[in-house]
């Protein structure tokens, strides 16, 4: 296809939808020196329309990397229609594995952008019966490291929360890590093996040095 150059006589999109079960755009392209992203978007529903999640749904595969999402999908309807955006690169959802037994490595570093008020991360083990107990999340550093020009500090866990507030007058109070451990026979919350324990190298109150104070009074009897 050929879009035009955005401006009052440009093409606006690919398709419109006002009712449609399964509509399916794959692959769309521009020819040279054009560019989808002239486009209002590649699929929009048309206005007055009130589809429903039940009688349309709406997918695009193989769309450019490059494109916003506001560029795939527009609605200028009433309708609550999710469309499913999948590039050669990105997607909406993305679900690994046919079930929970399937093992995937991951190749490189990966970031990840948390989305607003939500857990980044949940790894969840609610299986029962289990005869064998593992760690839900393993770090493995076992590399090697050359030190000739200088000292090496290699981390296995780094955790840096600098949690700012950006208005109001209430009090933010962030934490770093957060454990809790319950449930069990014998309840263990951080453990230990081996290497030193230091605390607040930098600032802070160092529990080890610096337990909190107790006070304690007796008003009925004296101790013997």
């Amino acid at each position: 296809m050929y879009p035009l150059p955005a401006g009052p006589a440009h093409m606006q999109y690919i398709a419109t939808v006002g009712f449609c079960n399964q509509f399916t755009l794959r692959r769309p392209t521009a020819y040279i020196n054009s560019g989808l992203s002239s486009l209002d978007a590649l699929v929009g529903i048309q206005a007055a329309q009130v589809p429903t999640a039940t009688d349309t749904q709406i997918a695009i595969y193989d769309a450019p990397d490059g494109l916003i999402r506001s560029k795939h999908f527009v609605n200028l309807g009433a309708s609550a229609v999710t469309p499913h955006i999948q590039t050669f690169k990105k997607m909406d959802s993305v679900e690994i594995g046919l079930d929970n037994t399937a093992a995937h490595t991951i190749r490189g570093a990966v970031s990840h952008s948390s989305p607003s008020g939500v857990n980044a991360f949940t790894t969840t083990n609610g299986l029962t019966g289990q005869t064998v107990a593992v760690a839900n999340w393993k770090l493995l550093s076992n590399g090697s490291y050359d030190c000739t020009s200088g000292n090496q500090f290699p981390i296995g866990l780094q955790i840096q929360h600098f949690a700012t507030r950006s208005a109001g007058a209430n009090s933010l109070a962030g934490t770093a890590l957060s454990v809790d451990c319950q449930s069990g026979q014998t309840n263990v919350a951080i453990s230990t093996v081996r290497g030193d324990n230091r605390f607040n190298t930098t600032s802070g109150t160092n529990p080890s040095t610096s337990p909190p104070s107790v006070t304690t009074s007796f008003t009925s009897r004296e101790l013997v």
